[in-house]
C-alpha cells in the first residue's frame, strides 16, 4: 500500500509541475522591468479562460460551489468594493464589522444557535466569526477546544478522536499544537465514522471529536446525534464540520 500511495503522489506532482509548466516561462527573480498592468490582465485572461473550463463543464469535485455567472459577478463587485479593507480596523471600515456580526447572527439563528428573532434559542450564548475558508476554521475550532480544556481541565497532553475521512486541517491543526491525533476506521458499508470504534479510542486525554457533515472524500454525513450523546456523557467536546453542508442541511429532507 505505502508504495503504491508512493507512486500516485509521484504521479500527482508531475501533473500538476507539467501544468503549470506550459502556462510559459516562470519569474524566478524579481525582474529589472515590471509589466504593464495590461499585460498582467492578459495573463491572468489568458490562463482563466483555459481553466475556467473544466469547472464549468462540471469535471471537478468541490472547490466551486456556485458557479453562476451572475453570483460571480456580484462577488466580484463586492471584493472590488472592500479590497484594501482590513477587519483589524473597523474604526476605517465599520460596515465590515457590521456585515460580519449580520451573517454571524443569522447564521447562528437558522441553526436555532441564538435568540435574535424572538423565539426560542437552544443555545442563546452561541458566538461565531467568519474566516477565511474551511481550514482555518477547523484550525480555530481546534485551538478552541485545546485552550478550554486546559484551562478549565488541566489537560497539557490533549488527544482528538476523528475518522479516517476527516479534512486534511485536522492533521494541520494537530501538527500545529501539539496534539495527538487518534484516526479511527469507517463503516465498510455507509463511509461513516465507526461509532464502537470512536467510543472505544476516547480516553482521559479526550478533548473533542470530529463530525463530518458530510466528509469531503464521500459524501457521507457522520452520526452527529449519537456523537454529541458520546460528548455528553463523557464531557468532551464535538467539533461538527459543516464546511460542505451548513447552508444546505438545515434545509434537507
Amino acid at each position: 500500500m505505502d508504495g503504491e500511495q508512493k507512486k500516485m503522489e509521484v504521479s500527482f506532482e508531475k501533473d500538476l509541475k507539467t501544468r503549470a509548466r506550459a502556462l510559459g516561462d516562470a519569474n524566478v527573480t524579481l525582474p529589472k522591468q515590471g509589466m504593464s498592468s495590461e499585460k498582467i490582465l492578459d495573463l491572468m485572461q489568458h490562463a482563466t479562460t483555459e481553466e475556467n473550463v473544466k469547472w464549468e463543464s462540471g469535471l471537478v469535485s468541490g472547490a466551486v460551489y456556485h458557479g453562476q455567472h451572475q453570483h460571480i459577478d456580484l462577488l466580484n463587485e463586492a471584493f472590488a468594493q472592500y479590497s484594501i479593507s482590513n477587519p483589524l480596523h473597523p474604526d476605517i471600515w465599520p460596515s465590515v464589522m457590521k456585515f460580519e456580526a449580520e451573517v454571524i447572527s443569522m447564521t447562528a439563528n437558522m441553526v436555532n444557535g441564538a435568540n435574535t428573532g424572538g423565539g426560542s434559542a437552544s443555545c442563546p450564548d452561541v458566538c461565531g466569526a467568519t474566516t477565511s475558508g474551511g481550514t482555518e476554521s477547523i484550525i480555530l475550532a481546534i485551538k478552541a477546544h485545546r485552550d478550554y480544556w486546559r484551562d478549565n481541565f488541566g489537560i497539557t497532553k490533549p488527544e482528538i478522536v476523528v475518522g479516517n475521512s476527516a479534512h486534511a486541517a485536522v492533521d494541520k491543526a494537530c501538527d500545529m499544537m501539539g496534539i495527538k491525533l487518534i484516526k479511527v476506521s469507517l463503516d465498510a458499508q455507509t463511509f461513516k465514522i465507526n461509532i464502537d470504534a470512536l467510543r472505544a479510542a476516547i480516553g482521559p486525554n479526550t478533548i473533542m471529536m470530529y463530525a463530518s457533515a458530510p466528509s469531503f472524500p464521500h459524501g457521507a454525513i457522520d452520526p452527529v446525534r449519537q456523537m454529541g450523546q458520546i460528548a455528553l456523557k463523557y464531557n468532551i467536546g464535538l467539533h461538527v464540520d459543516c464546511c460542505l453542508g451548513g447552508f444546505f442541511l438545515p434545509f434537507g429532507k
